[in-house]
C-alpha cells in the first residue's frame, strides 16, 4: 500500500524514479518498494514525502486506507461536534467510536470517545468528577508511557482542562522531558506552546505566580510563526500579571496596554476579555489605551 501510493503521487508529478530516489535510495530499492515488495524506513520515506512536497496526512488520505483515513478525518469531527454541543450528536459520535474502536483494536479511537464523553460531562452537565472519571483510561495511558512523543504530548494538551493542579504538573515534567528534545520541530512546537500556556493559566488561578511566570517564559521563547500569535500574546499577558504580583521589574503597563489594543485592532473581543478577567482577578489596573 505505501509503495502503490507513493508510485500513484510520483506519476501524477510527473517524475521518473530516477528523480525520485536520487540520493535516497537506490532505483531498483524504489522499484521493489513501489510494487510493495519492501517497506522504506521511516527516514527514507520522510526524505519521499519531502521530495513529493506531500506532507504524511495528505499521504494517509491519498494511500486511502480505510483505518488510517478514519484517524485523520475523526481528529476534525470531534472537534467539531464538540463545538456544537448536540447531545444526540455526541451520543452517535461515541458510538462510532466505539465501533472503530472494536473493529481496529485501535486505543486512539477509544481515547478520542473518553475525551468526547470527559467534555460532554464538563460543558453540558457542569460535573467535573464525572469528566475526570471518563478519562482515567487516558490517564493510566499516559502514566504507563515513559518517553512522551508527539501523540502523548497532544493527548495530554487535549485533556489539560480535566486536571487538577497536582496531575497537571506531574504530567508537565514528562512534557518538558519529551519537548526539551524536539524544541525545533514545528509540530512540537506549536503542542509545546499549548502546554506551556495552559500551565502558566492553571498556576495563575493557583496564584502561584513564579512558576506562572516561568511557564510563560518558556511558551514565549519558542519559535513564533503566525498560527501562534494568539497564543503568544495572551501567554504575555500573563507574564505581565505574574511579574505585577512578584514585583520583579519587569512589569510594563505600556506593554499591557499595546495587548489590549492589539485585541481590539483585531476584532478579537473573547480574547480582550480573557485579558481583562486575567487583570481583574488579580487586582491590577487596567491599563490605559
Amino acid at each position: 500500500m505505501i509503495g502503490t501510493t507513493l508510485k500513484k503521487i510520483r506519476e501524477a508529478k510527473n517524475l521518473t524514479a530516477k528523480d525520485l530516489a536520487d540520493g535516497i535510495l537506490s532505483s531498483s530499492q524504489l522499484s521493489r518498494i513501489e510494487k510493495d515488495e519492501g517497506v522504506p524506513a521511516a527516514d527514507k520515506l520522510f526524505s519521499l514525502l519531502s521530495r513529493l512536497n506531500t506532507d504524511f496526512e495528505e499521504f494517509i488520505l491519498i494511500s486511502d486506507d480505510e483505518h488510517l483515513n478514519h484517524r485523520t478525518l475523526l481528529k476534525n469531527e470531534v472537534g467539531e461536534t464538540l463545538r456544537q454541543k448536540n447531545p444526540k450528536r455526541i451520543q452517535a459520535l461515541v458510538k462510532k467510536l466505539e465501533d472503530l474502536s472494536n473493529k481496529y483494536g485501535d486505543s486512539f479511537f477509544n481515547h478520542m470517545k473518553c475525551i468526547v464523553k470527559a467534555s460532554y460531562a464538563l460543558h453540558a452537565a457542569k460535573d467535573t468528577v464525572q469528566a475526570r472519571s471518563e478519562l482515567k483510561t487516558v490517564v493510566d495511558y499516559l502514566k504507563s508511557v515513559n518517553t512522551w512523543h508527539l501523540y502523548e504530548l497532544t493527548l495530554f494538551n487535549n485533556t489539560f482542562m480535566f486536571y487538577d493542579y497536582d496531575t497537571s504538573i506531574s504530567f508537565s515534567n514528562r512534557a518538558r522531558a519529551s519537548i526539551e528534545k524536539r524544541y525545533n520541530e514545528p509540530k512540537y512546537v506549536y503542542v509545546s506552546r499549548s502546554i506551556f500556556y495552559n500551565l502558566a493559566v492553571k498556576s495563575l488561578e493557583e496564584k502561584l505566580y513564579l512558576t506562572a511566570y516561568n511557564y510563560a517564559n518558556e511558551a514565549i521563547g519558542l519559535p513564533q510563526s503566525t498560527n501562534s500569535l494568539y497564543t503568544v500574546t495572551l501567554t504575555k499577558v500573563i507574564s505581565q500579571v505574574a511579574s505585577y504580583k512578584l514585583r520583579n521589574g519587569q512589569y510594563d503597563p505600556k506593554k499591557l496596554a499595546f495587548f489590549m489594543e492589539y485585541f481590539s485592532m483585531m476584532d478579537m473581543p473573547d480574547v480582550a476579555a480573557q485579558c481583562k478577567k486575567f487583570l481583574q482577578e488579580h487586582q491590577i489596573p487596567l491599563p490605559h489605551i
